[in-house]
């Protein structure tokens, strides 16, 4: 089930939003098949039986303000918060049967995962028209941040139990910053020109653990980086066609220059 909720407040110099929205979601399956293997060194049946259930549980929540400074000029703010958790159990169960119809062996294996998800977003930006003219300047800035984590444990039996357990911890933050201009030269041109700026971190860390102690081979601590910086002009316009009168050919062209630096 969901339920949601919003307040929306319109004034001559404000428009504010808010809104809240959860969500519970329960999803269970079971199953079984059996297979027959024709090829000779394999057992002739396999009989496997699964059953599963998922649970989830949202929450978000966001907001916005636009604020009119005057009749050129819009300041805006923006935010959010969003939260998940899950949790998730699945059983396999195979049998092999052999060519006597005998028990040939099989394997178990049951999975219990947990999960938490938390998302932080805001933002600022601004527009202004120059007074007198369309010529439009506009700015914004944005930064979200996103934190994961989840458990996975699995118990494992065919010869012998195996326990095993995985934890994953993430860390994602985004930063993005631009401005554009736009400047129209008549009724048929303009100039525009502007610059962006995106930050991004991941911090990715998984542990895995047997019985034994660590798992070598399913630990791992990624962290990533990387800048991105670009800037660009541009010019648009139209021409009259050639031998086509009141047709008009569109025209655009300009340079764009990026720079990425990853560590």
């Amino acid at each position: 089930y969901n339920a949601g909720v919003s307040l929306n407040n319109r004034t001559k110099k404000t428009n504010l939003n808010i809104s809240y929205n959860f969500r519970e979601e329960t999803r269970r399956s079971s199953g079984f098949s059996t297979r027959q293997n024709f090829v000779t060194f394999l057992n002739p049946f396999e009989d496997s039986e699964s059953e599963g259930r998922n649970q989830n549980f949202n929450n978000s929540f966001r907001s916005s303000l636009d604020i009119n400074l005057s009749n050129n000029t819009t300041l805006g703010f923006s935010g959010g918060y969003s939260e998940k958790n899950e949790g998730k159990y699945e059983l396999n169960n195979t049998a092999y049967i052999d060519s006597t119809s005998n028990d040939a062996g099989g394997f178990y294996r049951t999975t219990n995962s947990t999960g938490e998800n938390k998302n932080m977003e805001g933002g600022v930006d601004i527009r202004h028209i120059i007074p007198g003219t369309k010529r439009e300047w506009s700015a914004s800035a944005n930064y979200s941040n996103s934190r994961n984590n989840d458990d996975d444990n699995y118990l494992t039996a065919d010869s012998a139990f195996k326990y095993s357990t995985l934890n994953r911890d993430g860390k994602f933050s985004t930063f993005v910053v631009q401005t554009d201009y736009t400047h129209p030269i008549n009724q048929n041109s303009k100039f525009e020109t502007g610059a962006k700026g995106t930050y991004r971190t991941n911090d990715n860390n998984q542990v895995g653990l047997t019985r034994d102690g660590f798992d070598i081979a399913n630990t791992d601590h990624f962290i990533y980086q990387d800048e991105i910086t670009a800037a660009y002009v541009q010019f648009a316009g139209r021409a009259p066609a050639l031998f086509k009168k009141e047709k008009f050919v569109e025209l655009q062209g300009g340079i764009r220059i990026d720079r990425k630096s990853t560590r």
